[in-house]
């Protein structure tokens, strides 16, 4: 039933009561219903390619004038009638035998309105973009610790769907109790995630159920993303996305909060920082002070995958702290640079005897922070050395080692390639190790002796919170290097005087040397005399030094 309309000349119902309308012409009819009035809360607002902005005057450019919609006007095949003798004749006829039919189509085309672009498929393109509504009470809301996703792309299409958010439903949120979402990673079908105290795993159109015995079982999703399971630890990434490495799908991280150096392997997160280094540790992962200056610290990373090791520097992020003399260990310091063959290095925990960097003062005391360098080996999930190098950023390039020299950012290192040994970014530096003997601490212990088995000895320093000595002279017996251990050389001490015997003559050689012939034979002893030695006399004189003797 249609509702008359006198204003429709020629399909008003008195032309129909007559007989002469036109809805029996080629009449194209719109059937259009009307939507109900809505709350302007309801109504839908679509996203147009028109553009403007608004500011505080409201929108610019206040009129904006629309030159298409969401149909298109085009040519249309429609099954029309024919104009025969003076009037249309109808497509269907009715024949008199009932089992054959007239009837007959006549396509052609007509420009109409159409929400398809074309007719060989059925197109929804429209020119318009996403929907909105209004909302009187909507605020911003900043969340660090949610994600949002966009549509699914599709390689049929040109149209890129990836940056297009169709919905405000496609979103997860994690919770804001374990801080801000540092760190994204996608490992297949889920993603893991690094929160400031937390890390968890998100599966990905996929969901794990948890059955009553306890077992996990994982079934597919409607939904992009489900809710996440965390690890058991509190660690994470503490607001340090650039301490974060990925190694084949294992991840190193560094916790400061925690004092915590982690790998996050499977379903567990190792702690290698434990790993009979927590004490450094605590040290070592903290914020950096100068003078009274706080700076935050910066931890890189780096896998060096020819010697299996995890590489982490700590850099304080800011030029003028990294470059003074307390973090420049292995970069501007000539401390540490053009070291001899023959020279003895008295290491970072230990005073310099030519006290050319000042009456007790050590290296430790001078650079605090050095070295900033160290690895962890997966070979012997132990921390292997310290390293004399630093750089903000380690790379592994097609199974090789680089990394960025600190000062010059063009400047790229290659390891393990350099012919001489320790030698980085140019400069080569002196190579030392520290060995602990800490068994039975409450015990006293009495050392005599040492070797080296090597192809040429080294210098030593032997030291306890009381006690130091160094050893510089070594006896060569088979392959092995000897030493007897020397008595203290701390200022005050006596006990590093020893008895060798009775001289029962003395002869003047040449060269200012002296001669001693013992009544007994010494010549079994390992001891070490040093370059210079002072020559007592305990009959007369006390301590008294009769001689300077060049041995």
């Amino acid at each position: 039933m249609v509702r008359n309309n006198i204003n429709a000349t020629g399909f008003d119902a008195q032309k129909v009561s007559q007989g002469t309308s036109l809805w029996g012409d080629r009449a194209l009819i719109e059937i259009v219903t009307p939507k109900k009035s809505l709350d302007e809360q309801l109504l839908p607002y679509f996203e147009t390619d028109f553009g403007g902005y608004i500011n505080t005057g409201g929108h610019v450019p206040q009129t904006l004038t629309i030159t298409s919609g969401d149909t298109f006007f085009r040519v249309v095949p429609v099954n029309t009638r024919e104009f025969i003798g003076g009037e249309f004749v109808d497509l269907i006829q009715k024949a008199d035998n009932k089992d054959e039919d007239d009837s007959s189509s006549r396509f052609k085309g007509f420009y109409m309105e159409s929400s398809n672009v074309s007719d060989l498929f059925r197109s929804q393109a429209k020119e318009y973009g996403r929907i909105h509504y209004v909302n009187e009470q909507a605020s911003r809301n900043y969340n660090e610790s949610g994600i949002i996703w966009g549509e699914k792309s599709s390689a049929e299409t040109l149209r890129p769907t990836i940056t297009s958010f169709p919905s405000s439903s496609t979103f997860l949120d994690l919770p804001k109790k374990f801080g801000p979402i540092d760190y994204l990673y996608d490992i297949g079908s889920q993603l893991v995630a690094f929160q400031e105290t937390k890390i968890s795993e998100i599966q990905v159109n996929k969901s794990i159920t948890t059955a009553a015995n306890g077992g996990e079982n994982l079934a597919l999703s409607r939904s992009v993303l489900n809710d996440p399971r965390f690890y058991k630890s509190d660690l994470g990434s503490n607001k340090r996305p650039e301490s974060i490495l990925v190694v084949d799908n294992e991840f190193y991280f560094v916790d400061e909060d925690k004092k915590a150096v982690c790998r996050l392997s499977g379903q567990q997160i190792d702690v290698l920082s434990n790993r009979k280094m927590s004490s450094f540790f605590e040290d070592y992962l903290t914020d950096i002070n100068v003078f009274g200056s706080i700076t935050r610290s910066k931890y890189s990373l780096g896998y060096n995958p020819r010697t299996k090791e995890l590489i982490i520097s700590k850099l304080s992020g800011n030029e003028l702290f990294d470059q003074t003399p307390q973090f420049a260990y292995g970069s501007l310091n000539p401390e540490y640079l053009s070291y001899e063959s023959g020279d003895v290095f008295y290491g970072v925990n230990e005073s310099n005897p030519s006290n050319n960097l000042g009456g007790g003062v050590t290296r430790r005391d001078l650079y605090p922070y050095s070295p900033t360098t160290l690895a962890y080996s997966n070979k012997s999930d132990s921390w292997k050395t310290f390293y004399s190098f630093r750089s903000p950023r380690y790379e592994d390039v097609d199974n090789t080692f680089v990394s960025i020299n600190e000062n010059l950012d063009d400047f790229i290192w290659i390891h393990n390639a350099e012919d001489t040994n320790n030698s980085f970014y140019g400069e080569t530096y002196v190579s030392v190790f520290d060995s602990f003997l800490n068994d039975n601490p409450r015990t006293s212990h009495v050392y005599k002796s040492v070797s080296i088995d090597g192809d040429s000895s080294w210098n030593l320093i032997l030291s306890t919170d009381n006690e130091s000595t160094q050893i510089t002279n070594f006896v060569e017996k088979e392959g092995t290097f000897y030493s007897d251990v020397p008595r203290t050389e701390l200022q005050g001490g006596t006990s590093h005087v020893k008895g060798l015997g009775l001289a029962s003559s003395a002869e003047l050689l040449q060269g200012n040397k002296i001669k001693f012939v013992f009544d007994k034979p010494v010549g079994g002893y390992t001891f070490n005399t040093g370059n210079l030695t002072q020559l007592y006399s305990a009959n007369g004189g006390g301590d008294k030094a009769l001689w300077r003797v060049l041995l």
